[in-house]
């Protein structure tokens, strides 16, 4: 296990296991990382921690270009999943561009949008490609 977990992480997702799976009384250590995984990242998030994970981001990675990410790794940076993602585009809560079949954000952009939805500014016009 490359990463650290905690004790309260791995209670859980073996409370989980048990009642999923109650006639099997063991675990493989892949499945229970996996499950470790999936079960450590929140189904509702903190806006400020996601805004405050974004601006430092944005800062320590700062180009002069713009710079297109794919959803899974904005996914990655906000610590989110793609869900959340989708949800928040099928709420026009945020813009982002299409290119084939692949999302695309623009990070200063989304910054932009998360900050009117902490704020409560938004317009459903506003975020119309």
């Amino acid at each position: 296990m490359k990463a650290s977990y905690k004790v309260m992480d791995i209670k859980k997702v073996l409370d989980v296991w048990e009642k999923n799976y109650p006639d099997r009384k063991t675990i493989n250590f892949s499945e229970l990382e996996n499950l470790t995984i999936r079960l450590r990242k929140p189904l509702i998030y903190n806006i400020e921690e996601i805004i405050s994970l974004l601006s430092v981001y944005i800062t320590n990675n700062h180009t002069e270009t713009i710079h297109l990410c794919k959803e899974s790794d904005v996914c990655k940076i906000l610590k989110v999943k793609k869900l959340a993602m989708h949800q928040w585009r099928t709420k026009s809560y945020i813009r982002y561009i299409q290119i084939a079949k692949t999302i695309r954000y623009d990070l200063t952009a989304l910054l932009e949008d998360l900050n009117k939805i902490r704020d409560k500014t938004y317009h459903l016009t506003d975020f119309i490609l």
